[in-house]
């Protein structure tokens, strides 16, 4: 699946263009980061996640539940549910080649340092490879 998209961003991406991307980490998943709540009764949007991340199929489902203040004070409640695999750098890298693309670059989260093995989200710099 991850093939099929970078298949589908290569097709469209110009010759010198870049493709910027990121991604959470495995240690995210593996740590139950998305396990996480805010009901602070100032916020107007409180909510409660709860992640259940399989470590056979490195698939994380996440429960989500919020609950959202209107100016009026009334209350709305809703609920969704997101669903992410765990790649490994290598199958990124892989999948990237793959797909018409090459990794020109990657980073820890929200720094300018290469990822390491408690890095909670990546981020990627690719272009296409030559035709």
């Amino acid at each position: 699946m991850l093939q099929n998209a970078f298949e589908q961003i290569s097709k469209h991406l110009l010759p010198q263009g870049l493709f910027i991307f990121d991604m959470n980490a495995p240690y995210a998943f593996e740590t139950d980061m998305f396990t996480q709540s805010d009901r602070r009764p100032q916020q107007k949007l409180q909510y409660d996640w709860v992640a259940h991340y399989d470590k056979q199929t490195r698939l994380c489902q996440v429960e989500m539940t919020y609950s959202r203040r209107g100016e009026n004070g009334e209350v709305t409640h809703f609920q969704e549910t997101h669903c992410e695999r765990s790649y490994t750098m290598n199958e990124i890298e892989s999948c990237l080649q793959a797909g018409g693309l090459r990794l020109l670059e990657s980073f820890d989260s929200y720094r300018l340092v290469p990822p390491h093995a408690r890095s909670e989200r990546w981020y990627f710099v690719a272009s296409k490879l030559k035709e």
